[in-house]
């Protein structure tokens, strides 16, 4: 039994944190992928989830994240060599600028509430 799920993509790791907040509030789009094609609660006869799109080449590994091509979230900041990790302040994080964005507007959307 494993207590910590570390998500890779590409060859680099993408997100990383203790099972139960992994399998129940995973931050990148391949962690969300990856959990959407689980076979667990699969309806027989009908098609499991799948991520678009085909794996980066590793052999010319892009600048920045490697999922944009596959990612319905990706933006231009994606390719920035240096991508800022969402944290939850605690032993968890993802590699990923929509978490952060995700992360920084909950705090606006509370104060405009």
């Amino acid at each position: 039994v494993f207590d910590r799920i570390a998500v890779m993509y590409a060859g680099s790791f993408v997100e990383t944190g203790d099972r139960s907040s992994i399998i129940n509030d995973a931050q990148h789009p391949n962690s969300k992928g990856l959990l959407a094609a689980n076979l667990a609660g699969a309806v027989p006869g009908t098609t499991l989830e799948s991520i678009p799109g085909e794996p980066s080449a590793l052999h010319e590994p892009p600048v920045g994240c490697s999922f944009p091509p596959r990612c319905a979230r990706a933006t231009p900041a994606c390719a920035d060599p240096t991508i800022r990790l969402w944290q939850d302040g605690q032993d968890r994080w993802a590699r990923c600028v929509a978490a952060v964005a995700d992360a920084e507007e909950q705090p606006r959307q509370a104060a405009r509430a």
